[in-house]
């Protein structure tokens, strides 16, 4: 059965989806800059790592990037989509509660969030029940093992193509240290961020819909001059209007929200996007 939708970009509620839009990408923005500045630590750290590592020793990928690396990556990253899940959910609560003041509190979100579990900030203002909890934890552990995966596959695959770069130019140990830690530091942090801001925090707010049975939703798009158009057009879908339980089309790709990839959607129709959904009241 097709998927009813309906636009509405220059319908009775753009006015309304501009405030929205306006106001998460302030939200979406103070996030994604705080997880950039933690991640641009992080890889720096590893950077002056691998510069030690292959000074002392020919290069070598496996040895550069170990198992140790992906578990000091997601001890900075687990907590950031803890404390993302849990923004998402009160934006949307938020919303639900008061369309005329639907993110006027979220100055007061903390800072802190368990590093091991799925646990809501202290000051966090709603119940969750014990099943959207278990669901939190098994997103987080897929979350772990998925993105990780990418970014030590895509840093192994840059730090290879250093090395032969290296070889072919004569580096010695200590330039090709120097050469190996550049490609470290550079990784694409922003790219990082502001993906994994606007998906985690995308996915908290439709697991709250499906909580509270929310019947529909609304794709709301971040309108600037970076919104993306041409084969991944994220112009088109702002004001589509569809089943809560169902996704939307986006450049004839289905998403459950901004961000969502369990469809199988394109990384152009994922990375950097700014987008947000909403209950559609």
């Amino acid at each position: 059965m097709p998927v009813a939708i309906h636009q509405g970009k220059k319908s009775k509620g753009h006015k309304r989806r501009r405030r929205i839009s306006t106001r998460f990408r302030k939200l979406n923005g103070t996030h994604t800059r705080r997880i950039r500045r933690r991640l641009s630590r992080f890889f720096a750290e590893q950077a002056s790592i691998v510069e030690r590592r292959v000074r002392s020793t020919r290069p070598n990928v496996d040895a550069l990037v170990t198992s140790g690396t992906g578990k000091a990556f997601l001890r900075v990253m687990t907590p950031e989509w803890n404390r993302l899940i849990y923004a998402g959910v009160q934006w949307e609560n938020d919303w639900v509660e008061s369309v005329d003041q639907a993110v006027s509190r979220f100055g007061d979100l903390v800072d802190q969030a368990s590093e091991t579990d799925a646990a809501p900030p202290p000051s966090f203002r709603i119940e969750i029940s014990d099943a959207m909890k278990k669901d939190i934890r098994t997103w987080l552990s897929r979350r772990e093992v998925a993105v990780w995966s990418r970014v030590g596959r895509t840093t192994k695959d840059r730090l290879r193509r250093a090395i032969q770069r290296g070889l072919n130019e004569g580096d010695s140990n200590r330039q090709m240290a120097a050469r190996l830690a550049k490609v470290v530091k550079r990784t694409n942090t922003a790219r990082i961020a502001q993906t994994e801001t606007t998906g985690a925090m995308n996915w908290g707010q439709q697991r709250l819909r499906e909580e509270i049975e929310i019947e529909e939703k609304e794709w709301i798009s971040t309108l600037d001059q970076d919104t993306r158009t041409g084969q991944f057009d994220h112009l088109a879908p702002d004001g589509q209007i569809v089943k809560n339980s169902k996704p939307f089309i986006v450049s004839g790709e289905k998403l459950l929200h901004p961000g969502d990839g369990s469809f199988g959607a394109s990384a152009g129709n994922i990375i950097y996007c700014r987008c947000t959904s909403a209950s559609s009241l």
